[in-house]
């Protein structure tokens, strides 16, 4: 196979198993934030965050280094995966032990710990199925990675709505969801075992500490965005908000959580592409990031235009009249997701011109913005400051990607957002001017209305064919 053909291969496998796991997880959500309720969904959020902080330790960049070396070097696989297994496994002790403590000074009430403990498992899991998932992309065994994903969600919903349905408490429903992840890690080792390398077990503290010395540059940016994202919960019960209002804004901020697979699929398929054009042909360079920016805008506007308009609609149908709280933070943090796909693609730009430090310096100053923001605007505003919070942080990344790559990017690039913006203007004004109609019904003809004047305005143009072609080929 060519090297076309193996990123073309790479890509669609990625986008399937990102695709059809995070539709699975949707539904899951949804389903679980109504049996809940919004004060069970709070306390179950509030796991999710709190463990998900210590999710750091499992990784710190190894995985990405494990990519990298084995793809280099598959000779060395067996020493890689048999050393850094034996390393994730001492981490997971390591873990569970720092979140139990952790959970236990804070002094929480006693099921609230007991819930943190057992979320402890399912984050455990979470991340040796990562650490899995990377041994089979570093063997560009994407299909692989791409069914056991899609496996492990499904495994995940048929117990733990299983567990609901039988009318068992949050703790049991959590612990099945552990017991999903490790079904699904087993069945990883197996098929590493049988097409990749049997893994064996080897302490080598030499190997550990070069190997997390290498990783911790990668990790960096890694370790700042996680906890820019999980801390707004973590810090909402810290200042003892209520676990309905946890669970209203946990509501809308899962919403946005989704939304992120689309920036993640388009800035992953293109990498690549950026990557190899930077290298041979910096002429076509501009043009490719340039058009890249202009359709990103196409993508995201109708997004959150719409989902601002019609937030009321949206979130009755997918949680319920339990949730109509949702509405006041949805129509707030939908605005951070303009910034979340463009920051996407500037962070991918900053490696792809060699300047990925930078990313470590605009993701810390965002995981200090959002600590800082949450701290003045959660005890005055709630969890409509955290929501707040959430835009603002995100906007500051972009400006500092903005900044970071000035010398290499035309900032006027962005004056090609301008026509689809108009275009998601007169689209909103139809949407409100019918907003009676139904919901789907009001989606179509905002989608007509917004495509016709993107076509009518002529944002296209005779280059974006060709540009087009390239990011369906491949430049290679």
């Amino acid at each position: 196979m060519n090297i076309t053909d193996r990123v073309k291969t790479n890509i669609i496998f990625k986008f399937i198993g990102e695709f059809v796991s995070r539709l699975i997880i949707i539904f899951f959500y949804i389903y679980v934030a109504r049996k809940l309720g919004d004060a069970g969904f709070g306390k179950y959020s509030f796991a999710i965050s709190f463990c998900g902080l210590f999710m750091v330790f499992m990784d710190m960049g190894i995985n990405t280094l494990l990519i990298r070396e084995i793809a280099k070097e598959k000779n060395r696989t067996y020493e890689y995966v048999s050393n850094i297994t034996t390393l994730k496994i001492i981490l997971s002790v390591f873990v569970f032990i720092l979140i139990s403590l952790t959970i236990s000074i804070l002094k929480y009430p006693s099921d609230t710990r007991k819930l943190v403990m057992i979320m402890a498992f399912v984050t455990i899991g979470v991340a040796f199925l990562e650490y899995l998932c990377a041994v089979f992309s570093s063997w560009e065994k994407m299909d692989y990675e791409a069914w056991i994903k899609i496996f492990n969600k499904i495994i995940v919903t048929i117990l733990g709505i299983s567990i609901l349905l039988l009318g068992y408490g949050l703790n049991i429903f959590i612990a099945s969801i552990a017991v999903g992840y490790f079904i699904t890690i087993i069945l990883g080792i197996y098929l590493i075992n049988r097409n990749i390398i049997r893994i064996g077990l080897k302490y080598d503290l030499l190997f550990w500490i070069k190997a997390v010395r290498d990783a911790l540059p990668l990790g960096l940016s890694m370790v700042f965005i996680l906890i820019a994202q999980k801390i707004d919960i973590v810090l909402l019960s810290f200042f003892n908000t209520p676990e309905s209002k946890i669970g209203w804004y946990s509501a809308g901020i899962k919403i946005i959580e989704v939304l992120h697979s689309i920036p993640f699929i388009i800035s992953g398929a293109i990498f690549p592409v950026l990557c190899d054009i930077y290298a041979n042909r910096q002429d076509s360079f501009k043009i490719m990031y340039e058009r890249l920016i202009k359709y990103i805008s196409i993508i995201v506007v109708p997004i959150v235009f719409g989902i601002f308009i019609l937030a009321d609609k949206i979130v009755v149908l997918v949680y319920g009249r339990g949730y109509i709280n949702t509405i006041y933070s949805l129509r707030i943090t939908i605005w951070s997701v303009m910034f979340i796909f463009f920051n996407f693609i500037l962070t991918n730009l900053l490696v792809t011109v060699n300047k990925q430090k930078y990313n470590a310096i605009s993701t810390f100053v965002c995981m200090l913005s959002s600590i800082i923001f949450n701290i003045i605007l959660i005890p005055k505003y709630g969890y409509i400051g955290t929501s707040i919070c959430v835009l603002t942080t995100q906007l500051i990344l972009f400006l500092f990607n903005l900044i970071f790559l000035s010398s290499d990017m035309d900032l006027k690039t962005f004056s090609s957002s301008m026509k689809p913006l108009i275009a998601g203007i007169l689209m909103s004004v139809i949407i409100v001017l019918f907003n009676s109609l139904n919901l789907f019904i009001l989606i179509i003809i905002g989608a007509i209305v917004y495509f016709l004047v993107i076509w009518l305005i002529r944002t296209f143009d005779d280059i974006d064919l060709v540009v087009i072609r390239k990011m369906i080929k491949g430049v290679i």
